[in-house]
């Protein structure tokens, strides 16, 4: 998980999905595709939030990308 500099919390929610919690308590859901999300990191320069998606055995894991408002 990670908090942004306007105290959202970025986390893993649910089965599959990654989601944002504002800081007065409203929660959106950003992806509800991941397999296994993992790191999730926050770039406050550029915007941006980082999520890696771990794969199952055998399989290939990815960083995904989300640009933030």
């Amino acid at each position: 998980m990670a908090v942004d500099e306007h105290a959202t919390l970025y986390t893993k929610c649910n089965a599959h999905s990654v989601c944002e919690i504002a800081s007065n308590g409203a929660i959106t859901i950003l992806a509800n595709d991941f397999h296994d999300a993992r790191g999730i990191a926050i770039d406050p320069t550029r915007h941006l939030l980082y999520v890696v998606d771990r794969a199952a055995t055998g399989r290939t894991s990815y960083v995904r990308t989300y640009r933030l408002k």
